[in-house]
């Protein structure tokens, strides 16, 4: 068993492998997250404690060093709560979590042990898919529009305590019913096209080349005086536009 545990970092949209550990030995209580965190993070140093607290762990004359690595890469974002958790709970613990690799922890905490949603957590999401995670841990966010084309499992969770029981094996069965559509919604904001293409008239050669462009997934140039055409083109542009794959929407999402 080990006392690292992985999450996913974000540097503009691209993700990166965190690994975080934790060390516990003998001092006055305190909790030091390293590893160039933000102020957000060094904030979740009072989460965390509190959802140890509620673990029932005794943190008197412990004191707690948090490690992400790797250490010259800038982190941000509260999305490291559960991993840092997890990986004080393995040093804490007599009997530690199968934790391994394999395992992504994406989730911020609340004072009171809930797993919650964070800005950001959808590209982290895809970005863990992307990294080749083979289960990912989340807030208890509705995820059923990416089982069709995520390769591995996602486990939706509510609490610290249903983490921890997962983790020992105990079946999700017994969180079902409890999602929320943060997610999901973002499919139902989508914005509607206004302009059938069909109803423009004339401008052959303009929409040949959008023909084009949308066939073939192309970049298009629209250039011309004002009151040519260009922005009622723009506008009809994605009603001929095929059908996102489920993975592009995601990045599109993200």
């Amino acid at each position: 068993m080990s006392s690292a545990v992985m999450s996913v970092g974000l540097q503009g949209m691209k993700g990166e492998r965190i690994r975080v550990e934790a060390n516990v030995r003998i001092d006055k209580e305190q909790c030091v997250i390293i590893g160039l965190p933000d102020a957000s993070i060094k904030e979740s140093k009072e989460r965390v404690l509190s959802c140890l607290h509620r673990l029932d762990f005794d943190l008197s004359m412990k004191k707690l060093t948090i490690h992400l690595s790797p250490a010259d890469l800038r982190k941000s974002g509260t999305g490291f709560d559960g991993a840092m958790l997890l990986a004080a709970y393995q040093e804490l613990t007599d009997s530690p979590l199968p934790i391994d690799d394999s395992i992504c922890v994406i989730t911020s905490l609340s004072l009171s042990g809930e797993l919650l949603p964070f800005h950001g957590m959808l590209p982290a999401v895809q970005q863990a898919l992307s990294l080749g995670f083979k289960r990912i841990y989340l807030p208890p966010v509705d995820v059923s529009f990416l089982h069709d084309t995520a390769k591995a499992e996602l486990v939706p969770l509510p609490t610290v305590e249903a983490l921890v029981e997962h983790l020992r094996g105990q079946s999700s069965l017994l969180f079902e019913g409890i999602l929320t559509s943060v997610i999901s919604t973002a499919v139902e904001d989508a914005e509607v096209f206004q302009t059938d293409f069909s109803a423009v008239r004339g401008q052959s050669q303009a929409k040949r080349a959008l023909e084009i462009s949308a066939a073939g997934g192309h970049h298009t140039l629209l250039v011309g005086p004002p009151g040519c055409g260009k922005s009622l083109l723009a506008s009809a542009f994605s009603s001929i536009m095929p059908d996102l794959r489920k993975e592009d929407a995601l990045e599109v999402y993200s």
